[in-house]
């Protein structure tokens, strides 16, 4: 009986180590012909290490620590910290003292270079000196942001506390708490900014809203807002007084400047000073190339032979490179190429005759690329948005009344639900059909959309030309006001509809009902008050809005 057997599966592991193996005896032999030049000239190399290289390595040496000095120079310009600042300075001193016992070692005496590191080091002083006080404004900068963030803590703690005992005086503690709000909101802004003139500006703003704040202030004589006075003297400490965070920022960006300008300065001294050392150390090694060039004819008939040897080694690593190339690259290209197909949507099959790794990761995207197409169709079902309107479709709306219900339940705060339904608009598809009917919805909810703007609320597309809005913490009174809103925004889009019983235009019947937590919470119940509400308003004639209590 004959059986089927598997081909036997190729290693591309086996065939690369193989490959590399072959590249590395070629190396090594390279390596090896290069170590028996190198004995031949140890020699000469040897009477030259003893004449001017050290004094070449004590050169290199000067002008590595020079150019170290920048790179601690830049540094210390960037410290965030007192500790980073004085770490970094102590860096900087000891390497201009080992710069003057190089320099010191090349030449006793060394006038040129001890003169530009005292100076260096000088100038080095001095911005050390500004970075200390650049930091010392900074810690003062956080601790007026941490008050501020403490005394806005304070406030918000407190308009949640004394929210239900605003009975008179409204307006003016919501204008007091809108001021404060946009007060710390450029505050905050403040510290983003890097240009004078615009900080200026931003005080300027601040300064305006803190005079409005404080004439609010004086309108507000309920009791348990006599404390806003007290915020308003403890927000001018924290930000407009001497010590405040806006005089803070000026000095700051200030002496920004200053450090930038003489941290470029101390960079331009000492870069004209590793030039300097950069031509002292081309002269040292004038006396090399001398030496060298009795030596580079023979050296000339060596390279000549490692050449060759190099051309053989060329030549097998591009042979290794074109069977990779055929055997694995080529086969990756081909792949991607094929995925990418797939990822643009062409149902294709990935194919693969060889039995090795890249085969079975053929195989792998094949398998996954199928569950990828299971799982995008269930996620299309499952989407949240009408394909129509763009806006929330029904799925959206039930899980938005739902966690919506729960808050009102553990919460002492109130919700609205709007149900708003198209006048005729039956008879508006009727007369100029279904793309006219489809384009006039998606006017409606951007309308709507218009006005209920709040992130915590939800308009959605309820079914068909129904539409319905979930009002966070919003009671019968701004419900209503919210209703007539979306009523007179709907005229305003001055939709034709001659067919109309209660218009000459497109028109909307809005009901709604507002819940409590004292209320029964019962989502069926809820959509059944809101329903009646919109069904009385159609009784009456459409094109207004009724309220569940008004049944």
């Amino acid at each position: 009986m004959r059986t089927n057997q598997k081909p036997k599966k190729t290693s591309l592991v086996n065939i690369f180590v193989i490959l590399v193996a072959t590249f590395l005896f070629s190396f090594l032999f390279i390596v090896f012909l290069s170590y028996t030049k190198h004995i031949e000239y140890k020699n000469i190399l040897t009477t030259i290490n003893t004449l001017s290289i050290p004094k070449i390595i004590n050169s290199s040496q000067v002008f590595h620590h020079a150019n170290s000095l920048v790179y601690l120079t830049e540094k210390l310009n960037n410290s965030k910290t007192k500790a980073s600042r004085r770490l970094v300075y102590n860096e900087i001193v000891k390497e201009i003292k080992k710069i003057k016992r190089l320099g010191n070692k090349l030449s006793e005496g060394n006038t040129f270079l001890n003169t530009n590191l005292d100076s260096i080091k000088s100038e080095l002083y001095e911005l050390n000196i500004l970075i200390e006080n650049r930091l010392n404004i900074q810690k003062k900068i956080e601790t007026k942001v941490e008050m501020l963030n403490n005394l806005q803590s304070q406030v918000l703690s407190f308009y949640e506390k004394n929210d239900v005992n605003i009975f008179k005086n409204k307006m003016e503690v919501n204008k007091w708490r809108l001021y404060f709000t946009e007060i710390t909101k450029l505050g905050y802004q403040s510290l983003n900014i890097r240009k004078l003139n615009q900080l200026k500006e931003n005080i300027s703003q601040q300064k305006r809203l803190f005079t409005l704040l404080e004439n609010t202030s004086k309108n507000v004589t309920i009791k348990p807002f006599y404390s806003l006075k007290e915020f308003g003297n403890q927000l001018q400490k924290d930000t407009f007084d001497k010590d405040g965070l806006l005089n803070l920022r000026l000095k700051q960006l200030k002496i920004n400047g200053r450090a930038t300008g003489h941290g470029n300065f101390v960079n331009n001294l000492i870069n004209d000073f590793t030039i300097e050392l950069e031509y002292t150390a081309i002269n040292y090694s004038q006396s090399i190339i001398i030496q060298s060039k009795k030596n580079q004819d023979k050296a000339n008939k060596q390279i000549k032979l490692l050449v060759v040897y190099f051309v053989l080694i060329f030549l097998i690593l591009l042979s290794i490179i074109y069977y990779i190339n055929n055997l694995i690259i080529k086969r990756l290209i081909l792949l991607n190429q094929n995925v990418q197909q797939k990822i643009n949507g062409e149902h294709i099959k990935l194919k693969d005759e060889r039995n090795d790794e890249i085969s079975h990761i053929t195989y792998s995207i094949n398998y996954f690329a199928k569950k990828v197409y299971e799982q995008n169709k269930q996620l299309e079902e499952l989407s949240l948005n009408d394909s129509l309107t763009g806006i929330s479709n029904r799925r959206a709306f039930d899980i938005k009344l739902e966690a919506e219900l729960n808050l009102v339940q553990r919460n002492d705060y109130v919700m609205s639900l709007l149900m708003i339904d198209v006048d005729y608009f039956k008879l508006y598809n009727d007369t100029y059909g279904h793309l006219e009917g489809d384009d006039c919805l998606k006017k409606i909810a951007s309308a709507i959309k218009s006005v209920v703007k709040r992130d915590l609320d939800l308009v959605s597309r309820y079914g068909g030309e129904e539409f319905a809005c979930i009002l966070s913490n919003c009671n019968t009174k701004n419900a209503t006001q919210v209703a007539n809103e979306i009523l007179n925004q709907i005229k305003t889009l001055k939709i034709h509809h001659p067919t109309s019983r209660c218009s000459n235009y497109i028109s909307v019947s809005i009901g709604f009902t507002t819940v409590s937590n004292n209320d029964s919470l019962d989502y069926k119940t809820i959509l059944i008050n809101a329903d009646k509400s919109l069904y009385k308003a159609k009784q009456n004639g459409r094109n207004q809005v009724v309220s569940f209590l008004e049944l």
